[in-house]
């Protein structure tokens, strides 16, 4: 449960599907 909407959170970092820059993870690294 830690996919948001950019989906690239720290826990999952897939391809951004429906990337939102500045979203929760945007630069988790």
């Amino acid at each position: 449960m830690a996919f948001y909407l950019d989906g690239a959170t720290a826990e999952n970092k897939a391809p951004a599907l429906i990337f939102v820059p500045g979203g929760p993870g945007d630069q988790a690294d």
